[in-house]
């Protein structure tokens, strides 16, 4: 290979990951247009070089890091295109760092806030009569039934679209307009730290309050996602409000073609290009409206005794309800002042910009500890806060940060969307991200930042209320991306990690890792880069990706043997097993077997109990159900000893298994139903699916179709909504079992075809052999022998790879002797 200098990055002109996918498209024409193959060597041999064995990304993965469009791209797998494709050592740091800059952007546009509901307007608003109207009146003279009515509300920061659109909703609720779906989001499109909400998290935001499983979500495609959105959304009649929005690039895919909602977008830019769009320009306020206001602010009736002085205030705040509501909230509280000394006192407040001197109004009003706070919230990570967050910010106690939090939303400093949060507004942030860093030392605002991280893994330490999480996810989010807080970040991670795979957020946790990786590779943290890889491998084994997490488990594993880690070598071990089982059990075992030695020799109770798990389901598959049995107790003993009920729960499955196998049919079913209790009091729902499926594998074994096939429609229900594939895919082949049995052929041939691609997907042989099997039982019986054969001959092929119990089975019936013998029900 050779050097090449020529083709340079500036991190800091990459913004997007098209800028990346350019500079590598410009670096193989550079390199003679090397072939996908010949990069694919090169970079098994760089991660050899590096200890890290048969380890390169697939041709696939390689073409696509040069097609434009993509959204993300793998870091280490750019930088390596790049080193193969002679770019030297310094270039390929460079990128590193542009990759880097790019991706954080990426991550920080999937920070999303969306809301099932729209924040009630500002209880200033006043005037507007005309535009109010205006609005409601196209509301009125909707397009047909089956198109969606837009309607866009323009103009510059601080007139009050926000509020205009707010107001709208409230006054369509009060005409009953029979809405059932309300919807909003801010779409960050003028924010100026934050990039734009990226229109695909908006529709995983909205597609959680429309019903779905963040499982579910996660395991579709953006465009699938996008066609449930429309799909639900055609059912509803839904008011949807896009605050902020960018341009037209960013709202088309969150906009509707069929639905009989109604969109409310707001945006400071002209959206000329949105077709069948209804425009309405907001101008500022009129001199009379913006009087009004003054009025309601200041009762007193200095409005109209000195209408002189009040019409130059409205000139000075530009006639902008922002500034009159911020300035307003002075008249009432300097009763002794008179307008024309509020005229004086605004003429002569520092002109940060244009817009600023009616904001320094209401904050010089403020005692100093409000206005320190006030400062702090501008460090504040997400976009909402609450009284604790303020209180870790400010180091105050919570009673007296409320009272400030108070004060400072009385004097329109804060908005308060949601009882007990509150947030800026975008142009007060601005004025209060300023006015941090003059005021405030670059030590007390790192302080103040990691008492924010601090908190919040001490809160999730704690043992986190779910609902807790959920509220503050976008808040816990917005956290990785504080800067000069790495070893915070990296901790923040690994207790927020486990949480959002529990509750299904996959995306995050992804996010999370990517963070971490990119943190721990940049200061030489060996251990919190395994721990990243890690869990990205895990991510990528729950999703069905196995060969992906192989290859991230292979590299966990390298790292984990260099820096003599025993406990997390022992868990890539786990899982390299776990990716194994399905097609080379030997490889599978002798990994449990490695792992559980480990394990034993560090007194790790749970990781034993974990890795038994594993071989239990090998010996499941193997019909070796006293093996089974012996396990579930072992781990039935570790899990109760250290506290670990679902552990608890899937050993309890793990007997009701081998019981129902023996013939124990009243053990079995008692088993499955303490698992099943066990999963739904700590909201386990990947457990309950499980259970269920115990219960219906209990009840088949004893002939109880009725039963059976409750147990597996209510598995199956769960694993759809939470979308565990494996789950479904075996309770649908449970249900086939169960049509089986009633003589239905042909649903039992309908619901083996659903499972089988799933079975085939996963790479789990020994359930497609199941399936396969079936099928050819079901072709037999619909008289059609020659597809009972090919069924068959396939399933043997697999059976036979692993010297599975079906192979001698599966012969006998090409043999056609014992053709009417009955394969095993579902694992």
């Amino acid at each position: 290979m050779g050097h090449l200098t020529r083709v340079r990055l500036d991190p800091s002109r990459a913004r997007e990951v098209d800028d990346l996918i350019a500079y590598l498209r410009r670096l193989r024409i550079e390199a003679g247009g090397m072939s996908i193959r010949d990069i694919q060597r090169g970079i098994r041999e760089l991660r050899l070089k590096r200890g890290v064995p048969d380890s390169a990304p697939s041709v696939a993965t390689i073409h696509s890091c040069f097609q434009p469009g993509r959204k993300r791209l793998n870091v280490d797998t750019v930088t390596d295109i790049a080193a193969v494709l002679g770019l030297n050592d310094d270039g390929v740091a460079l990128l590193r760092q542009g990759c880097q800059l790019v991706m954080d952007r990426v991550s920080r546009s999937l920070v999303v806030t969306t809301r099932a509901d729209i924040a009630a307007a500002a209880a200033t608003f006043t005037g507007r009569r005309h535009d109010l109207d205006r609005v409601l009146d196209m509301t009125a003279s909707r397009p047909p039934d089956d198109a969606p009515l837009v309607i866009t509300i323009e103009g510059m920061a601080g007139v009050g679209k926000t509020t205009l659109a707010q107001r709208v909703c409230q006054e369509l609720e009060s005409l009953g307009d029979g809405y059932d779906t309300r919807l909003s989001v801010d779409l960050r499109g003028y924010d100026p730290t934050e990039p734009g909400a990226d229109p695909d998290a908006v529709i995983r935001g909205f597609l959680v309050h429309l019903g779905m499983s963040p499982q579910h979500i996660d395991g579709l495609s953006p465009s699938e996602r996008r066609e449930h959105y429309a799909r639900l959304l055609a059912e509803r009649r839904a008011l949807i409000l896009l605050d902020n929005a960018a341009d037209e690039t960013q709202l088309r895919p969150i906009l509707l073609s069929v639905s009989p909602s109604t969109i409310l977008v707001t945006s400071r830019r002209r959206l000329h290009d949105l077709d069948g769009a209804a425009r309405l320009p907001l101008e500022p306020l009129s001199i009379d409206d913006a009087l009004d206001l003054l009025r309601r602010l200041d009762p007193s009736g200095r409005v109209d005794t000195d209408a002189t002085a009040a019409t130059r205030l409205v000139h000075l705040c530009r006639q902008l309800p922002i500034e009159l509501a911020a300035v307003g909230s002075q008249l009432a509280s300097k009763p002794d002042w008179s307008l024309s000394d509020h005229v004086e006192r605004l003429k002569v407040m520092p002109s940060f910009d244009i817009s600023r001197p009616a904001f320094a109004v209401s904050y010089q009003n403020q005692s100093a500890a409000a206005q320190r706070l006030f400062r702090l919230l501008a460090l504040h990570p997400g976009r909402e806060f609450t009284d604790d967050t303020a209180a870790v910010l400010s180091d105050l106690p919570p009673a007296k940060t409320g009272e400030l939090l108070r004060s400072l939303f009385d004097e329109h400093l804060l908005l308060c969307p949601t009882e007990g949060r509150y947030q800026f507004h975008d142009s007060i942030r601005d004025f209060a991200t300023t006015l941090v860093h003059q005021e405030e030392p670059a030590s007390g605002q790192r302080a103040a930042q990691g008492r924010v991280l601090d908190h919040y893994r001490q809160r999730l330490a704690e043992d986190a209320d779910p609902a807790w999480i959920q509220a503050e996810r976008s808040n816990l989010m917005a956290c990785l991306h504080l800067h000069g807080h790495d070893e915070g970040i990296i901790a923040l991670v690994a207790a927020l990690h486990p949480r959002l795979r529990t509750m299904g957020y996959y995306d995050d946790v992804r996010i999370g890792n990517h963070t971490v990786l990119r943190l721990a590779q940049a200061i030489g943290d060996r251990g919190a880069e395994a721990d990243a890889l890690s869990g990205l491998a895990e991510i990528a084994r729950l999703t069905g990706q196995p060969r992906r997490a192989e290859d991230l488990f292979r590299r966990v594993l390298v790292i984990r043997r260099q820096i003599a880690d025993h406990d997390g070598e022992a868990h890539a071990l786990r899982g390299l097993a776990q990716v194994s089982a399905g097609r080379d059990f030997v490889a599978a075992a002798d990994y449990y077997r490695q792992a559980l030695d480990l394990h034993r020799r560090n007194g790790n109770g749970p990781g034993e109990a974990e890795t038994l798990w594993g071989l239990l389901e090998i010996a499941r598959i193997f019909e070796d159900y006293a093996t089974v049995e012996a396990n579930a107790r072992s781990i039935l003993e570790i899990c109760r000893r250290v506290g670990n009920r679902i552990g608890e729960a899937h050993a309890l499955c793990g007997l009701g298994t081998a019981f129902a196998r023996t013939g124990d049919h009243e053990a079995a079913t008692t088993s499955c139903r303490r698992a099943l209790s066990i999963c739904l009091d700590i909201g386990n729902r990947r457990g309950a699916v499980r259970a269920w499926r115990g219960l219906g594998e209990a009840a088949l074994a004893h002939d109880d179709a009725d039963t059976a096939r409750d147990a597996f429609t209510q598995a199956r229900e769960i694993g759809s909504a939470i979308g565990d594939r494996a789950g479904e895919a075996h309770a649908t082949f449970g249900l086939a079992e169960v049509a089986r049995l009633n003589g239905d052929d042909r649903e039992a041939l309908a619901l083996v075809a659903d499972a089988q691609p799933v079975f085939q997907d996963l790479d789990d042989d020994p359930c497609t052999v199941l399936a396969l099997d079936l099928r050819g039982d079901m072709a037999v019986a619909q008289g059609d022998r020659d597809a009972a054969r090919a069924h068959w001959e396939e399933a043997l092929v697999l059976a036979t790879r692993h010297a599975l119990p079906q192979t001698a089975r599966l012969r006998a019936k090409l043999d056609g002797q014992n053709a009417s013998h009955d394969p095993p029900f579902s694992a």
